[in-house]
Formats: structure tokens, sequence, C-alpha cells
């Protein structure tokens, strides 16, 4: 896909200015108060968090507008998005938000200076660096853990996310993905049997269809 970053920018924020940073899925918005820190160790801290259900408000403006008023503070200026799909002109494509989502108007209506999106799993990619040997749980494979290969990250959840980290001299290269969105490709006739009753359904039969939480529901009814 096309790791595309919308920003518009009206003016240079101090460094420690507190900012809104949400992670938006299909399924859930997190959305949190965060300022940058000077500590490489710990370089952002998170002031304030909360998670709404999507489905429950008529577009992301509303949820951001809500944690915007319920958090404490003076005026949020800033706001980093993480979002599931691409973005295509000012519009981010996504089968699995319940709303249309335009960057430049959410900007507008809350006021914003600058907003900058990325595809959700070019965040989580980027993040895999922060996570320490303590917190993995090796499933197969070989233990080993030294960070100069490539990584994929892979999430089912209401649809199917990727991305690819790839270290390469001194700095981070991440690859975002649609790979959700590629065909099902089956090999077994059990697997074949889902496809045929699946593609009745639907005109394309993607992998997310059914490595994904509504893809149990489908596979099941299959």
């Amino acid at each position: 896909m096309n790791s595309i970053v919308e920003t518009v920018d009206a003016g240079a924020p101090s460094f420690n200015e507190a900012f809104l940073a949400a992670d938006v899925r299909g399924t859930w918005a997190r959305v949190a108060l965060v300022r940058e820190r000077r500590d490489a160790a710990h370089p952002v801290q998170v002031l304030q968090y909360q998670k709404y259900a999507c489905a429950e408000f008529p577009d992301l403006a509303a949820i951001l507008r809500r944690f915007a008023e319920s958090h404490s503070g003076g005026r949020v200026r800033r706001c980093a998005l993480a979002c599931a799909g691409f973005l295509l002109g000012d519009e981010v494509i996504n089968t699995s938000l319940p709303w249309k989502l335009s960057v430049a108007a959410t900007r507008a209506e809350l006021g914003l200076d600058e907003l900058a999106m990325v595809n959700d799993y070019t965040a989580v990619a980027h993040a895999v660096e922060q996570v320490g040997p303590e917190e993995i749980t090796l499933l197969a494979g070989a233990s080993a853990r030294g960070g100069e290969g490539p990584v994929l990250v892979v999430g089912p959840g209401t649809g199917l996310g990727a991305a690819v980290r790839i270290p390469a001299e001194g700095r981070t290269l991440v690859l975002a993905t649609e790979a959700g969105q590629s065909a099902f490709a089956p090999n077994t006739p059990r697997e074949i049997e889902v496809l045929r009753i699946l593609s009745q359904q639907m005109p394309h039969v993607p992998v997310e269809a059914v490595v994904s939480g509504p893809g149990l529901v489908n596979v099941y009814r299959a």
C-alpha cells in the first residue's frame, strides 16, 4: 500500500507541548494525551488515555472531541493518528471503519494546527524496537533476537494488518502493506470449499475474510 503521511502544519510547536495520539482500528479507537521527552529510554510520557467503540460515534472527529473535552489542560494543537487503511487523496480507504474519514475535514472540525496520519501497522512496526526480550513469547523456531534482520508484523483483528520493518544503515525502513486484501489462496479441498461458499457472498475474497475476527464467523458459517 501507499505509506502516505498527511500533515497540515500551521505553526512550530515547542518540543514538550502535549499532543493527541490516536490508534484507530475498525472496532476501537484508542486516544491518549502524550508529551515528548528528552529521555531516550522513555521518549514519550502518556498523560491521559481512553478507549472508545468506533460504532458508537458518527465520525472520528466526534471521538477526538469527546476525549479533548474530558482531559485537563489547555488547547491541544497537534494530533498524530495511526489508522487502519490507506490514504487516497484526502480520504482514508478502509472497509472496516464504520464511517468515512477525511484528514483535512477532521483537522478543520477540531481546530487543530497539525494532523499527521500513518497506517496503523506502520506505527506498530516502528514500535517493535521498543519491545524488550522479556515481553516476547517464542511460538516456533530458534530463539534468536539480534534485531539485525527484517521483522514481519502481522495482526488479525477487525481486519488483517501487516507491515515489514527493515533495519538499514543506522535507520529503520518500514514498508506498509494491505496484505489482508490479497486474495485468499486455498490449497486443500476443505479450504477450496470455503472459498467457493464465500465467493458467492463477495466478488473478491481477501485473506482477511478468513483470518480476522469477522473471518472466524465467515469460516464457521461456511
